[in-house]
């Protein structure tokens, strides 16, 4: 039987890995956010660990390089949320991590030399993998917010609505905290109330959306700011473009 290898080393059978590999993973359905904008599904690690063993590790690792990446102050655009949970979904259920069967063997094809991996190989082999393909997204993402913000970072329509939907929010706990119900924060099993919620709780409710509306603020503010730069660039560069001479006319014979 041929190895994953051997495979891998003929076009037809680098297609023929990539369709398995994508039979293997699951269908991302969307959901309605907050603010009526279309969101992917974002997959619980602990579901798929029973098909996909290192669901949670793949899903933890990811974490850790998101946090370092996206600024804690700023809010991404949908269209930039849907590409982190796409790429989260996607690495969760990577088929090279979950099965063995692509690090059994590994070929240098510039040697031809064949390496076998078990056991503790077998898993370094995956870390490997895991963090190459980590390091990769994370320049795409650094890159993408640098060369694209306008795209990457929310927009001032998108602001808007955030605004609009924790203001709402917000108004609706102060009315609780006056009324005195708390049962919004009440500690369940099942449909027993194990623990009441306290006027602490929607104290801190209150003070957890005030820092929302908080980096709103903030974003709306560097949104006017990179727009205002954006503008003063193209009128500079216009300006530049009309002082300089047109070498383009020959200058006529005394």
């Amino acid at each position: 039987m041929a190895s994953y290898t051997e495979l891998a080393q003929t076009e037809l059978g680098k297609e023929m890995l990539k369709s398995q590999e994508r039979s293997h993973q699951l269908s991302m359905n969307k959901h309605t956010n907050q603010i009526g904008e279309e969101v992917f599904n974002a997959w619980n690690p602990y579901k798929l660990q029973s098909k996909f063993p290192f669901a949670v590790t793949i899903a933890n690792a990811y974490d850790q390089m998101i946090d370092r990446t996206i600024p804690k102050d700023m809010i991404i655009s949908t269209r930039f949320e849907n590409w982190l949970i796409k790429e989260k979904n996607e690495l969760m259920v990577d088929s090279k991590i979950n099965r063995d069967n692509y690090f059994k063997e590994q070929m240098n094809f510039e040697t031809g030399e064949v390496t076998k991996n078990t056991g503790s190989n077998l898993v370094q082999a995956k870390i490997d993998y895991l963090v190459k393909e980590l390091e990769k997204l994370e320049k795409s993402f650094k890159t993408h917010m640098q060369n694209n913000p306008d795209i990457a970072f929310a927009s001032k329509e998108e602001l808007g609505k955030w605004q609009e939907y924790y203001e709402k929010q917000l108004q609706n706990v102060r009315n609780n905290i006056e009324a005195g119900n708390f049962s919004a924060y009440d500690k369940k099993d099942g449909e027993n109330v194990v623990a009441a919620g306290t006027e602490e709780d929607a104290k801190q409710h209150e003070i957890n959306i005030e820092a929302k509306i908080k980096q709103i603020d903030t974003a709306t503010a560097e949104l006017e700011l990179r727009t205002a730069k954006q503008e003063a660039d193209k009128i500079e560069a216009e300006t530049s473009q009309e002082d300089m001479p047109d070498y383009t006319q020959r200058r006529r014979p005394q």
